[in-house]
C-alpha cells in the first residue's frame, strides 16, 4: 500500500492508492476498489487511542480504516465485503467481520477472522446458526457474537463466544428460551466475563413482532438475565467502560420534531443513569448506523452517527467529563460506521 502523509498541527492527509496485498503500487486494489482518501484527521482528539471503522463511499469504494492517535498516523485496508459489521481485536491486529458463507447450508452468514493487512478471512465455522454483531473479549483472545436461530425471524437468539480459530468450540453466554421470541444484538463482554447487549422480547409470539428494546446483562454462572435499562425509547450499542464498572449507550428519541441521539452512561447494575452528550441526526432507525467504543483511560467515548442532513455518517469523540464533542471524520458522501477501538 502506498501512503502519503502530511503531518501538520495534529492533522494528517492520507491517501491509500492500492490494496495492502497488491505487489505493485500501480495496480488497482483487490476487487476493483476505487481509491479511498482520508481527510484531515484531528489526532489530538484521539489521545492515545486506536480507532478502526468501515468507510463506505459508494460502489467499489469501501475499506477499513485504522487511525492511531499515539503515532498520529492512519492506514486503509480493503474489505471483500461492502456490508457486514467489523470489529478490531485489542492490540492484536486482527479483524472479525460478518460475511456470507454460501458453502454452508446451515449457516449462510458467519464471522470471519483476518489480519488487518490481509484481504481475505477465515470463517469460524463449527456449531451454531447464522452469526453477526462481532466484538472481542477485552484480552483479544475470543470473538463474541450474536447468532440467529433457523427461523423466519432475522433477529438473534443466542449470544456466544469462540476462540478465533476455525471450528473451535463455542461457549453460549445467553440463549433465548425455546419459541420465546427473545432477541439479542450488539453483545460486548467485560474482563469479568459479563456480557451486555440490546435485548428485545415479543408480545405476540405468533408473529414475532418486536417490542421495545432494552439493555440487558448476563453474568457467567448466573441463570438470570438482568434488565438494566428500558423498555422505552430505542437504545443502541451498549459499551463497557475500560474498567468494566460502567456502560455507555445511545438512546434515540425526538426533541420536538428533531431526531436526537443521547449518549448516556450508567453503572454496571443499571444505576445512576446520566447524560454525556446529545447530538442531532437524520432519523435513521437502523442499528447499523450507531456504534460506540470506550477505550484507554476512559476519558473519551468514540461513536459513529448519521449527520442531520443527508445520509452521511461520521466518527466523533466526546469527553466524558464535560460532554465536549469533536468530529473526527468529515469526508462528504461517505458512511463511516462499525466502530471499535482500543
Amino acid at each position: 500500500m502506498r501512503i502519503n502523509r502530511i503531518l501538520s498541527a495534529g492533522v494528517c492527509v492520507l491517501t491509500a492508492s492500492c490494496g495492502s496485498d497488491s505487489p505493485d503500487i500501480n495496480e488497482p486494489p483487490p476487487n476493483n476498489h476505487e481509491q479511498i482518501v482520508l481527510e484531515n484527521i484531528p489526532y489530538d482528539a484521539l489521545g492515545s487511542s486506536k480507532l478502526v471503522f468501515k468507510r463506505d463511499g459508494g460502489i467499489n469504494k469501501y475499506g477499513i480504516v485504522l487511525l492511531d492517535g499515539a503515532s498520529r498516523t492512519g492506514s486503509v485496508t480493503y474489505s471483500p465485503l461492502s456490508g457486514g459489521l467489523v470489529a478490531a481485536s485489542p492490540n492484536t491486529g486482527k479483524l472479525a467481520y460478518a460475511g456470507s458463507s454460501p458453502d454452508n447450508h446451515q449457516r449462510s452468514y458467519d464471522i470471519f477472522v483476518r489480519d488487518f493487512a490481509s484481504s481475505t478471512g477465515t470463517p469460524l465455522g463449527g456449531a451454531g446458526g447464522m452469526r453477526d454483531h462481532p466484538s472481542w473479549s477485552p484480552d483479544g483472545t475470543r470473538v463474541v457474537y450474536a447468532e440467529t436461530a433457523q427461523t423466519f425471524s432475522f433477529r438473534s437468539t443466542v449470544v456466544a463466544t469462540q476462540a478465533p480459530v476455525p471450528g473451535a468450540p463455542r461457549q453460549v453466554l445467553w440463549s433465548a428460551a425455546e419459541h420465546s421470541c427473545e432477541f439479542a444484538r450488539s453483545p460486548r463482554q467485560n474482563a469479568a466475563g459479563v456480557v451486555v447487549f440490546v435485548y428485545s422480547w415479543v408480545f405476540d409470539p405468533a408473529f414475532c413482532v418486536v417490542n421495545d428494546d432494552m439493555i440487558a446483562s448476563k453474568t457467567p454462572g448466573d441463570p438470570s438475565l438482568w434488565i438494566l435499562y428500558g423498555p422505552g425509547p430505542t437504545v443502541f450499542s451498549p459499551t463497557w467502560s475500560p474498567s468494566g464498572a460502567e456502560i455507555a449507550f445511545f438512546e434515540r428519541s425526538l426533541s420536538g420534531t428533531e431526531p436526537i441521539a443521547t449518549i448516556k452512561r450508567m453503572t454496571a447494575s443499571g444505576a445512576n443513569v446520566r447524560t454525556v452528550a446529545v447530538r442531532p441526526h437524520n432519523g435513521d432507525s437502523s442499528w447499523l448506523s450507531y456504534s460506540m467504543c470506550w477505550p484507554g483511560d476512559g476519558s473519551r467515548i468514540f461513536f459513529s452517527l448519521p449527520r442531520p442532513e443527508g445520509t452521511d455518517s461520521h466518527i466523533y469523540s466526546v469527553v466524558v467529563a464535560d460532554g465536549t464533542v469533536t468530529q473526527i471524520t468529515t469526508a462528504p458522501g461517505v458512511r463511516d460506521w462499525s466502530l471499535s477501538c482500543s
